[in-house]
């Protein structure tokens, strides 16, 4: 229910004179506090961020690339709201609010709304210096833990400053409840200037010295891949992988030390397709392909697995792959990860063997539960690639990347996890792979991916 000073204002721009293309509505202050139309956050102190990430980097936790601001931000509170009447008799009059946030230094924007409900109609749209993110419906947000309204984990805008811009049907401004909590200030990742066509970074479309099936398989399997914004600060990379029966269930495998639990799985947001077109080309924005929220299906520390499924499935439109799978104990013969490295856009890394090993870093591993990279014949992995799929020669994932010493300056080892381990656990489905892979119970070892454009209309259902 609005409160009486929100009805009040709701009913001073339902009497807008609409004659014109759009009217203003000066809210009382507007005129002697112009800044409350733009909201200013300060600088961050990078230098005790810095220092907190290497604390984290002490204990096996990721890296943060933003830092969370607590804010208290509504549309009857800060930002200006147009009347636009309707173009036809067949349109309704529309309500325009506009929000500017800047965060000094910031290299990427973020938003937490921890109340979005909008009414049919309405629509969000998030404007940065060089892209703006799709409009974000009701269907986008996420049901909170608190079981009020939902809730919306917004993609990161590059830059320092994003514009938000709300359109609400003129008759339905009383069905908005919208309340900004938090705006993620990035200070790492996405905006590196590094090269991708060195040896270091190499892009997916770096391939193409390859025969051309190997390289078209290499950029089939990249669709399977995706960047993972975790609370809005953290990042790591995760995979759509498929079940025995090719269901088209959205489920999504990552690293457990990403730092996902029950509440930390409903704030993900997944940015899919997010590359380079060509070859050591621009950096393009992380926001035209993406979702938010999931629902964790299981997770086990000790194999490091985190299995997601996510609260939709995937646009059609953006042409992903369900990734296929082998949890025998073949040997692998050239190993490919596909990861975004600090953030960035897809990398890939070959090698020519991967091995069991029987330790992980300095730690032993006398099961023999992990796969060994002595070192990347090409590119590597950074900090972001966790959760990162390991394909063997046959395209299937055999593990994902839990940790190592690889970098851009180095040709040391990494770990993956393996998929042969993670697939059985005595405690039950919440720690284990086959229930869900394989919930039928077939026994099967290898299935293989496949892609949405090899799906006919429908037959997802």
């Amino acid at each position: 229910m609005l409160k009486p000073s929100k009805l009040a204002r709701l009913g001073a721009l339902l009497l807008l004179p609409i004659a014109f293309a759009t009217s203003a509505w000066p809210r009382p202050g507007d005129s002697s506090e112009p800044g409350r139309a733009v909201l200013r956050l300060e600088a961050l102190n990078l230098a005790e961020l810095e220092q907190a990430d290497r604390q984290r980097a002490s204990r096996g936790r990721v890296a943060h690339f933003a830092a969370p601001r607590q804010v208290d931000v509504d549309p009857w509170s800060f930002g200006v709201w147009r009347a636009q009447k309707s173009e036809s008799s067949t349109t309704r009059a529309t309500a325009r609010w506009t929000l500017g946030i800047v965060a000094d230094g910031a290299t990427s924007i973020s938003l937490r709304f921890d109340r979005f409900q909008l009414p049919d109609g309405a629509e969000l749209v998030l404007r940065g210096a060089t892209a703006a993110s799709r409009p974000l419906t009701l269907a986008d947000a996420v049901p909170n833990r608190r079981g009020d309204a939902p809730e919306l984990w917004t993609p990161p805008i590059l830059g320092s400053r994003v514009d938000l811009e709300l359109k609400v049907p003129i008759d339905r401004l009383g069905q908005i409840d919208l309340h900004l909590d938090r705006i993620h200030h990035g200070y790492a990742g996405f905006a590196s200037p590094e090269s991708t066509a060195s040896g270091c970074r190499l892009d997916v479309g770096c391939d193409d010295a390859r025969p051309g099936e190997e390289s078209e398989a290499l950029r089939q399997q990249a669709t399977s891949v995706a960047l993972l914004i975790i609370d809005g600060v953290r990042f790591c990379s995760g995979f759509l992988v498929s079940d025995v029966a090719q269901s088209g269930q959205p489920l999504l495998l990552t690293a457990a030390h990403c730092g996902l639990d029950h509440r930390a799985a409903d704030s993900v947001v997944v940015l899919w397709n997010y590359r380079r077109k060509i070859c050591g080309g621009t950096t393009p924005a992380p926001s035209a392909s993406f979702q938010s929220g999931a629902t964790l299906l299981a997770s086990n520390r000790r194999t490091d697995v985190a299995l997601l499924e996510l609260n939709r499935r995937p646009d059609p439109k953006w042409n992903l792959t369900w990734a296929g799978w082998d949890r025998s104990d073949d040997p692998l013969g050239t190993a490919i990860t596909v990861h975004h490295p600090n953030a960035g856009p897809q990398s890939f890394a070959r090698a020519t063997t991967a091995a069991r090993s029987h330790y992980f870093a300095t730690a032993d591993d006398p099961a023999g539960d992990h796969l060994r990279i002595e070192s990347w014949s090409e590119g590597t992995t950074e900090g972001g690639s966790s959760g990162a799929p390991l394909f063997d020669a046959d395209g299937r994932v055999r593990g994902w990347l839990r940790g190592g010493h690889a970098a851009c300056d180095n040709r040391l080892p990494d770990w993956f996890g393996r998929l042969a381990d993670a697939w059985d656990d005595h405690r039950g489905p919440s720690y284990r792979l086959r229930d869900w892979l394989d919930p039928r119970g077939t026994e099967m070892v290898a299935v293989d991916g496949w892609s949405q454009s090899s799906v006919g209309p429908g037959q997802l259902q």
